[in-house]
């Protein structure tokens, strides 16, 4: 299900291909591989973790997201996505077009080799002692249309497909607000250092 064509409305619940969009209702249903909850700020998603079967509907999610950013596509994560998955193409192709495209990772997973060469990046030069472990995209952070993910899983084929994961997508302000101040520290090379935002306590 694209997320832009997502309509949540109250006390009502319908099918798409990949899940139950499920709002008021107490509901709480397993469609094929994914199941969805979701409510007008947040869209959450499980994987079943089926090695039999790949579940591409996350990923399918990450890649309308991805290229529906009309200036910011900032990405953390963990494990390099490969060459040819959805996120890296759809990274891409918002790079090509103009946006301001930046990827924060590990530095023990090596170098995220699919990128365009001119996308900016930076990696925890710690080299898993700790680790740089989040997992979370922003787009548009400063325009209506801002949206973000995050979960336990990596942006990989394992993450979306192989293992159980949840990921949650969420339009909330300030809720990104936060994610936003911690991607500008990663960003600016301060991963571990006492005193950045995962110290400090926020309402939303």
């Amino acid at each position: 299900m694209s997320i832009n064509q997502k309509t949540v409305k109250k006390d009502a619940a319908f099918a798409s291909g990949i899940g139950k969009l499920i709002t008021s209702v107490p509901i709480f249903l397993i469609i094929l591989s994914q199941t969805t909850f979701a409510a007008t700020w947040w869209d959450l998603r499980f994987t079943d973790g089926n090695k039999s079967t790949y579940d591409t509907a996350i990923e399918n999610a990450i890649e309308s997201m991805v290229l529906s950013a009309s200036s910011r596509v900032y990405v953390a994560n963990y494990s390099v996505p490969s060459v040819d998955t959805k996120l890296t193409t759809s990274m891409n192709d918002r790079y090509t077009a103009g946006c301001d495209v930046r990827y924060a990772g590990e530095l023990s997973y090596g170098n995220y080799t699919g990128l365009n060469a001119g996308i900016p990046y930076i990696l925890d030069s710690s080299d898993g002692s700790p680790y740089m472990h989040d997992k979370f995209i922003i787009i548009d952070p400063n325009y209506s249309n801002r949206i973000m993910l995050t979960g336990s899983g990596n942006f990989t084929s394992g993450g979306w497909g192989t293992q159980d994961d949840p990921f949650i997508i969420t339009r909330d302000e300030n809720i990104i607000k936060q994610y936003l101040n911690e991607y500008y520290e990663l960003f600016s090379g301060n991963f571990h250092s006492a005193g950045n935002t995962t110290d400090r306590k926020s309402v939303v």
